[in-house]
């Protein structure tokens, strides 16, 4: 087994810390980016609701509102044109 200095072992404990720390504040740089787009897409979503500026039609990103009603709304469509 090589034996290992003690001024590399310090060396190496410095530089762990060093990468781990950096890792660390890259995450919580992530998180708060993350953090950051919910809030605002929470807040454009409320104003576009607000402003009327969404169509009623417009399914996918509004809540209760799921691209199977969009297709369960032209299955609608479709049932009540050929009807007529």
């Amino acid at each position: 087994m090589p034996v290992v200095s003690a001024h590399f072992r310090s060396a190496f404990h410095y530089y762990y810390l060093l990468v781990f720390s950096l890792r660390c504040v890259t995450d919580s740089k992530v998180y708060l980016v993350k953090l950051l787009e919910k809030l605002m897409a929470i807040r454009l979503n409320r104003f576009l609701l607000l402003n009327n500026i969404v169509h009623k039609y417009q399914f996918g990103f509004r809540k209760n509102y799921s691209t199977v009603m969009a297709v369960i709304d032209v299955i609608n469509d479709i049932f009540e044109h050929l009807d007529k």
